[in-house]
C-alpha cells in the first residue's frame, strides 16, 4: 500500500504511516521509540500496534526525532513514546514509556499542525531537549517540553504536560491577531509565531 515515511529528524529510527492510517518502523527503539512496549533494536520492517487510539481514528502523520517518537491523528489527537527526560512526551511526568500514550491535550482542542525538534542543552553536549508546539483549529496553541533558553516560553523548570500560550507569553494581544503558522526551529532552541496579519 501507499506509505508516508516519518517527516521528522531521526538518525535512529524509521516509521511508516500506511495510506489505511496503520503503522510500522525499524530502528534502534531506544528508550521504546517505536511504540512497542520493550526497547530491543528492531532490525526489520514491523507493523506497531494502534489499539491505543479511538476508534474510527487514525493516524495521518509520524514524527521520529532521537529517542521519541509523535503520532498525530485524524482527529486531531497527538501521541508520543520514548525518551521523557524534559517532560517533552507531554503526559505530565518524566518517565520514558514504551508505548504510544496521549499527550494531554483537551479533547475538545483539535490539532491541526504540530512539531518537535530537538537542541542543544545549555552546555552544547547533547541534542536531545525536545520542544514541542501544537496548533489547534480553535486558535489555541500549546507548548512542552524543555525550557532550555526559555524555548518553552519560562526560564524555570521544564514543562511536563501542555502549557497554553496567551498574548502575555508574548507580549503581543494575539487574540485580536492570531498566531496562523508556526516553524520550531531544529537544533536552535527557537520557534517563530506568524500571525494572521503576517507578523513574525
Amino acid at each position: 500500500s501507499r506509505t508516508s515515511l516519518g517527516k521528522e529528524r531521526s538518525n535512529t529510527n524509521m516509521l511508516i504511516v500506511h495510506n489505511d492510517g496503520t503503522l510500522s518502523g525499524y530502528g534502534t527503539n531506544s528508550y521504546g521509540s517505536l511504540g512497542l512496549g520493550h526497547t530491543n533494536e528492531v532490525k526489520v520492517t514491523t507493523k506497531i500496534p494502534t489499539t491505543f487510539l479511538e476508534t474510527d481514528d487514525k493516524i495521518v502523520s509520524a514524527n521520529a526525532v532521537t529517542s521519541c517518537s509523535y503520532l498525530v491523528t485524524e482527529k486531531g489527537y497527538v501521541y508520543s513514546c520514548g525518551y521523557n527526560a524534559y517532560g517533552n512526551l507531554g503526559l505530565g511526568h518524566n518517565n520514558n514509556t514504551t508505548t504510544f500514550q496521549k499527550v494531554l491535550i483537551p479533547s475538545r482542542d483539535k490539532i491541526t499542525k504540530f512539531e518537535v525538534s530537538p537542541s542543544f542543552n545549555s552546555n552544547g553536549t547533547a541534542y536531545f531537549t525536545y520542544k514541542c508546539v501544537a496548533l489547534c483549529a480553535n486558535g489555541l496553541l500549546y507548548t512542552w517540553g524543555s525550557t532550555t533558553y526559555g524555548a518553552g516560553f519560562s526560564s524555570g523548570s521544564d514543562i511536563n504536560h501542555p502549557l497554553t500560550l496567551t498574548k502575555s507569553n508574548f507580549k503581543y494581544d494575539i487574540n485580536n491577531d492570531p498566531v496562523v503558522d508556526f516553524y520550531n526551529c531544529f537544533y536552535a532552541n527557537s520557534t517563530f509565531f506568524i500571525t494572521k496579519s503576517g507578523k513574525l
